[in-house]
C-alpha cells in the first residue's frame, strides 16, 4: 500500500509540475504577443513585467502599466480580443464608457489576474445607460486586491451592486464620483463574506459632486448601510472621506452612532 501510494504521489507531482510549466509558458506567450503589438505601434518595449506569482502587494514601476486614451487607443484596437497578460497594476484613463474599444478591452482583454485595476472615465460617465457597468461587474473576479473608479456617476442600485461584486477585494476607491443615495442601502445580504478592509471616497462629497456638505443625510444613509452588513462591519478597518466637506470629528460621530467605532475614519481637519 505504501509503494502504491508513493507511486500515486509521484504521478500527481509530475502532473502538477507539468500544469505549472504549461501555465507559465502560456503567460509568457501572452506577454510576448502583447509586447510585440505594443512595439509595432509605439516603437518601444513594454516595460511592465507579467505577474507570475500573484503575491505582490506594492506595485512599482516594473509592474505598472497605464493606458492613456490618446496614446493607447490604437494598442487597444490592435489587441482585438487578445487576452492581456496578468499584471500587478493596470490603469485605463480617459476612456468613454460607450467606446467600443474600451468595452472590448474589458470584455475580452482584461487580464485574468490583476492585483490593482484603475478605471477613470473621461467626464463623470453615467454607466446606467451603457453596457460598461455590466461588463465591469461581470469581470470583477479578475481583480484580486484593489479596484478604483474615478469620476463616475453611480445611482443607488449601482453602488450596491458594485460593492457586492467587489466584496472580495481588500480596497475599493471611489474617488471624485457622484452618488445618489436617497435611502439607506441594505448591504446585509449583498456583502456576505465581505473582505473589504478599506473604502476611499476622496473628493466624492465635494459640493459639485455628491455634495455631502449640504446633503449630509445621504452620507448618513451610506454609513447606516455599511452597518447593515455584519460581515463588512467586521472586515472594514479604514474609511477615507477627505475633500468631502465633512470634518473628521463629525464623521467619527456618525460612524460611532452606527456601531462602527472600530473603523478609523479620515475626514477633513
Amino acid at each position: 500500500m505504501i509503494i502504491i501510494r508513493k507511486g500515486f504521489e509521484n504521478k500527481n507531482t509530475k502532473i502538477v509540475n507539468l500544469e505549472k510549466s504549461l501555465l507559465l509558458e502560456s503567460k509568457e506567450q501572452d506577454f510576448e504577443r502583447c509586447a510585440s503589438i505594443h512595439y509595432n505601434i509605439h516603437s518601444q518595449e513594454i516595460w511592465a513585467k507579467p505577474l507570475i506569482s500573484g503575491t505582490r502587494t506594492h506595485p512599482d514601476d516594473d509592474y505598472v502599466l497605464v493606458f492613456q486614451y490618446l496614446t493607447s487607443v490604437n494598442f487597444v484596437k490592435k489587441l482585438n480580443k487578445l487576452k492581456f497578460f496578468d499584471i500587478d497594476y493596470i490603469s485605463l484613463s480617459n476612456f468613454s464608457c460607450r467606446d467600443k474599444h474600451f468595452l472590448s478591452f474589458i470584455n475580452f482583454s482584461l487580464p485574468n489576474k490583476a492585483n490593482n485595476v484603475v478605471l477613470r472615465s473621461s467626464n463623470l460617465a453615467k454607466l446606467k445607460s451603457s453596457n460598461s457597468f455590466i461588463s465591469v461587474i461581470r469581470n470583477s473576479s479578475k481583480v484580486i486586491k484593489a479596484v478604483s473608479f474615478i469620476e463616475f456617476c453611480f445611482n443607488y442600485r449601482q453602488l450596491k451592486r458594485l460593492m457586492a461584486s467587489f466584496r472580495h477585494v481588500e480596497k475599493i476607491h471611489l474617488n471624485y464620483c457622484k452618488f445618489s443615495i436617497p435611502k439607506v442601502p441594505d448591504f446585509s445580504k449583498a456583502l456576505k463574506d465581505c473582505q473589504i478592509g478599506s473604502l476611499d471616497f476622496w473628493g466624492s462629497g465635494h459640493p459639485k459632486l455628491s455634495n455631502w456638505v449640504d446633503g449630509l443625510g445621504e452620507f448618513k444613509n451610506l454609513v447606516q448601510g455599511f452597518a447593515s452588513s455584519s460581515d463588512l462591519s467586521l472586515s472594514l478597518k479604514m474609511v477615507y472621506i477627505r475633500r468631502c466637506g465633512i470634518e473628521q470629528k463629525e464623521a467619527e460621530q456618525i460612524f460611532a452612532a452606527n456601531q462602527l467605532n472600530k473603523v478609523e475614519v479620515y475626514g477633513d481637519n
